[in-house]
């Protein structure tokens, strides 16, 4: 291109040459003229030389593309539930901070969940009814097994009591049979010497001798109850009793059947209180569904520059959930979208420097960047993003090259951060 332009070039100033030059007739003058033109004819053609072999050694070794576009990913705010839109004017250039409120969507409410909600709420308040009668059922059997538990206590130690009486007793009818076994042991003995020597008769020794015998037996039978009342004191200390009616039967039976009662009642209580947490988690999820139904706020969850809104979401408007509301364009991830024949391929490589100039562009920018991806194919690039530009049909044999700019602050806001311009891109190795 630029070889055709000093070619055109040459020709003008020629026929300007031509038109101007006078019939001299002094021939010195009109040599040296002619020699001044020979040298200025060789300089041109020097220079033509020169350049053509410049953008021969540069087709070469680089990549040109005179066919491509500033292209940036697109942010889609969606309407998060169906209602009434109340939003701003948001006007196409507009730049919107993070964070940014751009609206809101009312809702009156979804009755499904309001149906839930008051069934929820329903459940919750018989529960609490049927809770707070398991616990007056359990206070009331805690009150009666405490009586029960004090009324055998009581009886316990009173038996012991007096079992330890009855012990107390027998010791000490046992301590006098044994002093009585001995005296009729010493006497019985005192008799029998007497009967030897012929003092008395032998029936009166064989009657003392008799009353030893059963003094002995006395001692024996006294022990045994002895033994027997300790037995029954032991026994009334672990609640037990050996003799006579059970008077500890009765007691001790309500009161188990009162443990297993409290128990049953205690599995209750913890079932109702389980449903209950369990229906309020639930309530508290439906009212903050419906919450969110009800009420929707709209926020910019990243920063970028209004490219397109829709027109009939305006004030007043209605939305389904996950319509369009607004969409945006990320001026922080810039890009170029270029193509060039895929015989060029050898000359690109990722990384690459690029120089990017944007065509039609009064302030004659130019600009650099990186190739980030290339890519072949034939027909429509599958780029895997949403973009502001979408590809157009590409030709046969042709590559998808990708541009990552150093520097995508050089736009403006009210110019789309440049998306859409078109661009020549010249591709060279460092």
């Amino acid at each position: 291109m630029r070889f055709n332009k000093f070619i055109d070039f040459y020709k003008t100033l020629v026929s300007s040459y031509r038109l101007w030059r006078p019939e001299i007739k002094n021939s010195s003058t009109t040599s040296s003229r002619q020699s001044a033109f020979r040298i200025l004819r060789l300089g041109f053609g020097v220079s033509i030389l020169v350049i053509a072999g410049g953008t021969l050694w540069r087709n070469k070794y680089n990549a040109i593309s005179d066919q491509g576009y500033v292209n940036a990913p697109i942010i889609t705010v969606r309407a998060p539930i169906k209602g009434n839109l109340i939003s701003r004017n948001l006007k196409p250039g507009t730049s919107l901070a993070e964070g940014t409120t751009i609206g809101s969507i009312e809702n009156s409410g979804d009755p499904a969940l309001e149906v839930q909600q008051q069934s929820l709420a329903s459940q919750i308040l018989l529960a609490q009814v049927e809770l707070t009668s398991i616990k007056t059922k359990l206070r009331d059997r805690w009150v009666i097994k405490r009586q029960i538990q004090h009324y055998l206590e009581a009886q316990t130690s009173l038996q012991s009591n007096y079992n330890d009486q009855q012990v107390k007793r027998y010791q000490g009818e046992l301590k006098d049979a044994e002093q009585e076994a001995k005296f009729a042991l010493l006497e019985a003995q005192r008799y029998q010497e007497l009967m030897v020597k012929g003092g008395i008769s032998q029936d009166a020794a064989d009657r003392l001798q008799t009353n030893a015998l059963r003094a002995q037996q006395v001692v024996i039978s006294k022990r045994a109850l002895q033994q027997q009342a300790v037995a029954q004191l032991e026994a009334s200390q672990q609640g037990l009793q050996l003799e006579g009616s059970r008077t500890f039967s009765d007691p001790f039976i309500r009161s188990q059947a009162l443990d297993e009662e409290i128990a049953d009642l205690e599995q209750q209580e913890y079932f109702i209180q389980a449903r209950i947490q369990q229906n309020l988690q639930e309530l508290n999820r439906v009212n903050d569904q419906l919450q969110l139904q009800k009420r929707a706020i709209l926020k910019i969850t990243q920063s970028g520059v209004v490219w397109s809104g829709e027109n009939r979401f305006i004030s007043g408007g209605y939305v389904s959930t996950g319509d369009t509301v607004v969409t945006l364009i990320d001026c922080q991830r810039l890009w170029i979208d270029t193509f060039l024949p895929e015989r060029q391929a050898d000359k690109l490589a990722i990384g690459m420097v690029a120089k990017v100039r944007l065509l039609s562009d009064p302030k004659h920018r130019l600009l650099s960047g990186r190739i980030q991806t290339i890519r072949s194919g034939v027909g429509r690039v599958v780029t895997g993003d949403q973009v502001a530009v979408p590809p157009p049909e590409l030709i046969r044999r042709n590559l998808a090259v990708r541009v990552v700019l150093d520097t995508p602050e050089e736009f403006t806001s009210d110019e789309f951060c440049g998306v859409g311009r078109s661009v020549a891109v010249t591709f060279r190795h460092d």
